[in-house]
């Protein structure tokens, strides 16, 4: 089966402005396996979004392992990548 093969490769999704935590997590948990990386790219707000919906990204199968403040080159815009590992298969 070509679908599962590619999804038991899968190690790290990548997401850029996509939707709320949950709903990513939600999207990304079926596609990952155990220990496998969810980097969330998100705006100025995205770790007061993560603080309101940690408890339902958890119960989604995740573990929170970081949350990165870097600033865009040009812009000097504030961005946040959050770290997220897949930690039971959902």
């Amino acid at each position: 089966m070509i679908g599962q093969a590619i999804i038991t490769d899968i190690n790290i999704v990548t997401a850029r402005a996509f939707s709320s935590m949950v709903q990513l997590a939600e999207y990304a948990a079926p596609l990952m396996k155990v220990n496998c990386l969810l980097l969330a790219m998100k705006g100025p707000e995205g770790e007061r979004e993560l603080e309101s919906e940690l408890d339902l990204v958890v119960r989604k199968g995740f573990n929170l392992l970081h949350v990165e403040n870097y600033k865009l080159p040009l812009s000097l815009a504030e961005r946040k990548i959050i770290k997220l590992v897949k930690n039971t298969d959902y």
